[in-house]
């Protein structure tokens, strides 16, 4: 048995030194803010002020990483207009950026920060080929479409994102988005199931990234993330019916 672990451990050491990894270029994202009662707000980012109170917030080229937020919620004049605008801050703390990525977030109610959506701004080189029936060089028209997994410094942003989320649902949320717009890795897999806390959640991501995944031939990868010998069977059965 002992002899068993240690070699899929020397083949899993291997696999993560032997693959060849496919990086696009850090374009800086992007970040979309709202308050859920549509109230007017002023941003203060890295330091930076922006002062004009909007109902919508954008910003572009940021640079990937972890940035300090800081959201003030404008609100009315008293006294019937007389007197100073009362500002109140409904949100300050970090957020982490991933690379050439679009953030759609929002203040809730409960005025905590929640990331709805991510969506990948990289734009990968179409692969040159020659082909027999073709012109060549030409674009990749008479082979299938490359398909790459998700650039590692933008996978290492939204792991950050999903580490500093406090519940559950809302990891799954970004999981989901994210799964919906990139491929993966089954190495990378294993790290965003290793981000849910039950095995329930674990085989939800299991199942909805087989499909994306561009290494299924590894995906055994996946099974040490499982506390119960049922969710391994269950996966099984998924991928034996995909």
């Amino acid at each position: 048995m002992e002899d068993c672990k240690m070699k899929k451990a020397l083949l899993i050491i291997a696999l993560l030194f032997t693959s060849a990894h496919i990086h696009a270029s850090h374009a800086g994202s992007e970040l979309n803010i709202r308050i859920m009662d549509n109230s007017w707000f002023t941003v203060l980012m890295d330091g930076q002020s922006f002062n004009e109170p909007v109902t919508r917030f954008h910003l572009d080229n940021i640079m990937p990483g972890r940035h300090h937020l800081t959201i003030t919620k404008v609100g009315s004049r008293s006294h019937h207009g007389m007197g100073a605008i009362r500002h109140h801050v409904v949100f300050s703390g970090f957020v982490d950026i991933p690379a050439s990525s679009r953030l759609k977030a929002v203040v809730d109610r409960a005025n905590r920060f929640r990331i709805n959506r991510i969506e990948p701004l990289i734009v990968h080189h179409v692969p040159i080929v020659t082909s027999p029936s073709c012109h060549a060089p030409i674009p990749a028209a008479c082979a299938p479409a490359a398909q790459y997994h998700m650039d590692d410094y933008a996978f290492d942003g939204l792991m950050g994102t999903l580490r500093g989320m406090h519940f559950e649902s809302s990891r799954m949320s970004v999981v989901r988005n994210a799964v919906y717009s990139n491929h993966f890795s089954a190495r990378q897999v294993a790290e965003l199931m290793s981000a849910m806390t039950f095995d329930s959640s674990r085989l939800e991501v299991a199942k909805l990234a087989y499909g994306k995944t561009v290494d299924k031939e590894n995906y055994w990868l996946v099974y040490d993330l499982f506390t119960f010998e049922s969710s391994i069977v269950e996966l099984n059965q998924y991928i034996n019916r995909a």
